[in-house]
């Protein structure tokens, strides 16, 4: 009896940690479907300060960082204007390693608490009133490159705090840009905000040509996505398409594309400047290794990152397959 009670228990103990790691890859997946991780440049498992929680007011205003520890690279681009790509680019040309650049994906490698709460220390700050280029050097310290949201809506700001930085604006026709981030990006955002999966089914039906909208939906929406979707929203989209516009609402598309091609215009101040360059993925690799001076122009095929399919298998796929059971007697594989 002894042996078989020890069994039961052992059989009990082997269910539950089955079940402990079932949750953890749920979180673990939905985090995915944020930061559209995959084989992307290079070590993005650790950041380069294990900064903890920012405490309101805690530094001071004149505070200054070595030149060194600062990023020395800022890019302008809205995402899925070939962000990716520009990273991967730093990496291959053994400029940077994945960790080094700061972007969506780091407020979700590691303490993502610490940055949306530093992100939205920094939008009550400045609605206050209040000097923030201090936040900026504390934020991006040990970082070599800042691109991508939420940091594009602060670019004016951040070259006031980051005066060493070179400025890249990778570039895409508005049209082509909205269709990319309606599909992608804006919906996700909007998953975050409010936990429904129907857009996300939609994308996912419009790339694989099946629907999953019958399947159960499971699983919580956690208050860490929603505290990103908060911050998206206020320190992001309010400030690059007007207060309380949802990119992902197809009547607000000409407001969306008019804030576009307002950022575009006004980083186009920079035009003439030796520091700033305008770029494109089918620039190649030319423009890019002058402007950084890198040690060698790599020779090979410049990497092309992030398309709607790489990020479905990357990213909607795993979310949703952690959020979806299938009815019985299908499969739960896609």
């Amino acid at each position: 009896r002894v042996e078989a009670d020890d069994s039961e228990s052992s059989r009990r103990f082997v269910r539950g940690a089955f079940c402990l790691l079932a949750v953890m890859a749920a979180v673990l997946l939905s985090m995915t479907v944020i930061t559209g991780l995959g084989p992307q440049y290079g070590d993005t498992t650790a950041q380069p300060s294990g900064q903890g929680p920012p405490v309101a007011g805690s530094s001071a205003a004149g505070e200054a960082q070595p030149a060194s520890a600062l990023p020395m690279l800022l890019g302008t681009g809205f995402g899925r204007t070939g962000t990716s790509s520009l990273a991967q680019a730093l990496v291959d040309a053994k400029w940077a390693v994945g960790w080094d650049i700061y972007n969506m994906r780091t407020v979700f490698m590691k303490n993502t608490s610490y940055h949306v709460g530093a992100w939205m220390e920094i939008y009550r700050e400045h609605k206050a009133g209040r000097p923030i280029g201090h936040l900026f050097r504390k934020l991006f310290s040990g970082f070599r490159a800042v691109t991508d949201y939420p940091a594009v809506a602060w670019w004016k700001e951040i070259r006031d705090a980051l005066p060493e930085a070179k400025v890249v604006h990778t570039s895409r026709p508005a049209g082509d840009w909205y269709k990319s981030s309606f599909e992608t990006t804006f919906a996700i955002v909007e998953y975050a905000q409010t936990g429904k999966l129907d857009r996300l089914l939609d994308i996912e039906a419009a790339i694989v040509g099946k629907s999953r909208k019958d399947w159960l939906q499971t699983g919580d929406h956690s208050q860490k996505l929603r505290d990103y979707g908060e911050m998206m929203q206020k320190v992001v989209w309010d400030r690059l398409f007007g207060e309380g516009v949802n990119p992902a609402d197809p009547q607000m598309r000409d407001r969306v594309i008019d804030g576009f091609e307002r950022h575009v215009a006004s980083v186009s101040e920079l035009n003439g400047d030796p520091r700033f360059l305008v770029w494109q993925v089918t620039d190649g690799w030319r423009p890019l290794c002058d402007l950084m001076e890198f040690e060698t122009c790599p020779t090979s095929a410049f990497p092309r990152m992030n398309d709607r399919k790489t990020f479905y298998r990357a990213s909607l796929q795993p979310t949703l397959n952690a959020r979806l059971k299938p009815p019985v007697g299908r499969s739960h594989s896609r």
